[in-house]
């Protein structure tokens, strides 16, 4: 027979499969989340203690079937049901033991407070999603867990907000930066992105002295345009301007063989020309507090290491005088976040990440305990 713990816990929570029989055991694997996507796969589980991605249990899972329909917020907060043939049930949380959610509509702001029982910072961390929208509802209940107030901030393709990334004004974060300051009990504020939203991260740091800390998962390190080629425009704004682009080169993204499109060499054409990558380049050197910035060297989206390298070596030629962390993990790829997660693709993603879902995974491992380490040694 085969157990597991924890049977309950939350979602970025190592589980630890024990099996007890002097012989290997075959499972089947079948992860459920609130809106109905379906991923599964197989692991074989030799005799005695192992954690669930040293067998591939998690890693390895793949999404079979998922809604037509558009999801729910209460559905994307809802646990994930995990099965383990025979009769193991596992209940991962986004929603942690103890914390409480309140969607919040405020001086035009959309987005999920996340407030622990017990809270053990007083930062507080506003995470942001990247090119996909919506809310950083992962990221946010994964932080919520280790006891941070957390505010996953919607800035676009969400009802109410717009449906493209294009010009988003930088007040709108601003006033989340400061709603979430003004909380009870809050003394400062941390901003945690991924790809896009990491290189909004940097952006919003360059420009609001009141950040206390940054967290950029897979960055850019220079603003970039969205729409189509002949619509095209900035994806940001502040005070009504525009911040400058050099467009992404398509022609440069053939689809690849397995059918998903890798879109890193359109990016790497924005700064073939120093002049215009400076042009465009974040001024790292504004940012007034310590910076932690995570990349993959297999990264398919965009050069994010690139990127996080011209980060460094742009704030450290300019004297940046905080501490400025680069987690660099050479063989991962874009899809480095929240651990113990599903990691494999399927037939319904379009874009290839990179890496595959070994060097992801202990990525996403390695790396959270050291954002969460950081984070906590922000606060005071």
């Amino acid at each position: 027979m085969l157990e597991a713990l924890p049977l309950e816990g939350s979602h970025d929570e190592p589980v630890r499969v024990i099996n007890r029989r002097g012989e290997a055991v075959d499972t089947n694997v079948q992860w459920t989340n609130g809106w109905g996507c379906v991923y599964e796969t197989s692991a074989c589980v030799p005799p005695g203690e192992h954690d669930a991605d040293e067998l591939d249990i998690f890693r390895e899972l793949t999404m079979v079937s998922r809604p037509e329909t558009q999801p729910r917020l209460v559905e994307l907060l809802a646990p994930v049901k995990v099965t383990l043939s025979p009769g193991i049930e596992l209940t991962r949380h986004t929603v942690a033991e103890g914390v409480t959610t309140r969607l919040i509509r405020h001086d035009g702001l959309l987005g999920v407070l996340f407030t622990p029982a017990e809270v053990q910072s007083s930062l507080a961390v506003m995470c942001l999603t990247g090119s996909g929208g919506g809310y950083a509802l992962d990221t946010a209940g994964a932080l919520a867990a280790h006891g941070f107030v957390t505010f996953a901030l919607a800035y676009y393709a969400v009802p109410g907000l717009p449906d493209d990334l294009i010009e988003i004004p930088l007040e709108y974060l601003e006033t989340g930066i400061n709603w979430l300051a003004n909380l009870p009990g809050v003394k400062g504020v941390a901003v945690m992105g991924r790809s896009k939203g990491g290189e909004l991260a940097l952006l919003l740091g360059s420009f609001f002295d009141s950040i206390r800390a940054i967290v950029a998962h897979v960055p850019s390190s220079q603003t970039h345009c969205w729409g189509e080629p002949d619509a095209r425009k900035s994806c940001w704004t502040y005070k009504g301007n525009s911040f400058p682009y050099v467009p992404m080169d398509g022609s440069r993204n053939p689809p690849m063989e397995n059918g998903r499109l890798s879109i890193r060499a359109g990016y790497e054409a924005t700064i073939e020309d120093p002049e215009a990558a400076d042009h465009t380049a974040i001024a790292v050197e504004r940012i007034n507090c310590p910076v932690m910035l995570v990349s993959g060297g297999q990264d398919r989206m965009w050069p994010s290491s690139v990127f996080s390298e011209r980060v460094v070596e742009r704030a450290h030629a300019h004297g940046f005088e905080y501490e400025m962390t680069h987690l660099y993990y050479p063989d991962a790829g874009h899809g480095i976040g929240v651990p113990n997660q599903p990691r494999k693709p399927s037939k319904f993603d379009f874009f290839e990440l990179g890496g595959t879902p070994q060097t992801n995974a202990a990525a996403s491992i390695q790396s959270w305990r050291e954002v969460v380490t950081f984070l906590e040694g922000q606060a005071g």
